[in-house]
């Protein structure tokens, strides 16, 4: 679903590969580097920027705890990923000049009994949004997702509802800063 305005897009979608792992392998052999993956990874977050015209300077900084763990730079919006390791909380930070920074949190939480060969994969799409002065930006920096895995179908996934919520408010932000706006 793709919203007038700049509004966020948030499609998520989940996928059961090793594709990114066999992926980053391969780019690493290609370098000329050997890539371990951690024998406690578990989860391969892929997430794509659907901004156009494309978003340059993008920061996504990786979070356990408080902890900065990771950080990775791009250009022309292009995807970045990370892998996760299991029975840990994650934050995902996303900045970039003139936008609002998004933030997403992953439970990585799972029981002993499931396996993690091959490594789960969850890709998501995101939207960044052009920052507004004057606009009220407090939904905008709660997650606006949360990534968990659900025993039920055996994946990770998203809290729908909560997704749901948070794109409500910051349309109805939106669309009160533009009234208010085009008011005075």
């Amino acid at each position: 679903m793709v919203q007038k305005g700049g509004v966020l897009v948030v499609l998520l979608c989940f996928i059961l590969t090793s594709g990114l792992a066999q992926k980053n392998s391969d780019l690493a052999q290609k370098k000329g580097k050997t890539t371990k993956v951690d024998k406690d990874a578990c989860l391969a977050l892929v997430g794509y920027f659907t901004n156009s015209p494309l978003i340059k300077n993008v920061t996504v900084h990786l979070f356990m705890g408080s902890d900065l763990i990771d950080s990775v730079k791009t250009n022309s919006g292009k995807d970045f990923g990370f892998i996760l390791k299991r029975n840990k909380r994650y934050s995902i930070h996303i900045v970039a000049p003139g936008y609002y920074s998004r933030l997403l949190t992953v439970n990585t939480d799972l029981d002993s009994t499931i396996s993690t060969k091959p490594l789960f994969v969850f890709e998501f799409d995101l939207m960044l949004i052009k920052e507004m002065k004057g606009a009220n930006d407090y939904y905008l920096d709660f997650p606006i997702a949360s990534i968990s895995y659900d025993l039920k179908i055996k994946k990770f996934t998203f809290s729908k509802r909560y997704t749901e919520t948070m794109e409500k408010e910051v349309r109805k932000a939106q669309s009160d800063f533009k009234e208010r706006k085009s008011t005075h």
